[in-house]
């Protein structure tokens, strides 16, 4: 039913797939070893030694976006979309800016350790709005730098926006989780999920106006209980979030639900 265009627009996950690429790998900062490779094991076919297949040659498609800070890959998908990329870290989460004429939408905020804030205004000028697909940590990481986000009202949204500790996502950014180097001043010890506000509930079916543009929001609990989609009905762009992706779907999480 998809075609392969609407399959590259779509996010990656937890059990990152190869949706879309490197074109252009990094350089490793971290010497990954077989300790290393143990903390990251069975999370994902393919995903051992996760390294090893960088850079992703799918990315090659796109065109790089030039920006100031290495921690991040940009890349112009078409059609008004900006992938924001970071494959330092094992879940190579990629968020998307999505620009309408008048405003545009940050889908995903990513893991907080580069400044998606200063990034993202480097690569527009319009008020930016923030919709998460859900609120894992590595999709949610950026946005108190944002004062305009939209989301759902389940006590489980709720919960995450109140922050993570380091208790809770410190190791996500220790040893065989990195393999880059990270911004200057970024502390493994200390890193956190900071606590954001939300500016607007959203409801399933309705639809986000950013001029000229038209994001209808489809809810698709299941990877978590505030997962949802966006749908670009006018530019027959689908993206997902971690609904789909062409790896393993965690469905084992707190909140996962898999009969949904």
């Amino acid at each position: 039913m998809f075609s392969d265009r609407l399959v590259s627009l779509c996010l990656p996950c937890l059990a990152v797939a190869t949706l879309l690429a490197a074109c252009s790998g990094p350089d490793a900062s971290v010497e990954a070893t077989d300790g290393d490779n143990a903390l990251v094991t069975n999370r994902g076919e393919g995903k051992d030694e996760w390294w090893n297949a960088l850079p992703r040659k799918e990315w090659a498609e796109f065109p790089r976006v030039e920006t100031s800070q290495n921690w991040f890959e940009v890349y112009d998908v078409g059609s008004g979309v900006k992938a924001i990329y970071e494959p330092g870290q094992f879940e190579e989460v990629i968020s998307y800016l999505i620009e309408g004429d008048e405003s545009a939408l940050l889908f995903d905020s990513g893991l907080g350790i580069g400044d998606m804030g200063a990034l993202v205004a480097e690569l527009t000028r319009k008020p930016v709005m923030v919709l998460n697909s859900h609120t894992h940590y590595d999709h949610i990481g950026g946005n108190h730098q944002f004062d305009f986000i939209l989301a759902q009202t389940l006590p489980y949204t709720v919960e995450r926006s109140r922050g993570l500790g380091n208790d809770k996502v410190g190791e996500y950014a220790g040893p065989g989780w990195i393999w880059k180097d990270t911004p200057e001043g970024f502390d493994p010890d200390t890193f956190q999920t900071r606590p954001f506000g939300v500016s607007r509930s959203i409801k399933d079916g309705e639809t986000i106006e950013l001029g000229g543009r038209t994001l209808e929001v489809l809810f698709t609990p299941g990877h978590a209980p505030d997962a949802l989609c966006l749908v670009d009905r006018a530019k027959g762009l689908l993206f997902v979030g971690d609904t789909f992706y062409l790896a393993p779907l965690y469905t084992h999480l707190e909140g996962s639900d898999f009969s949904a």
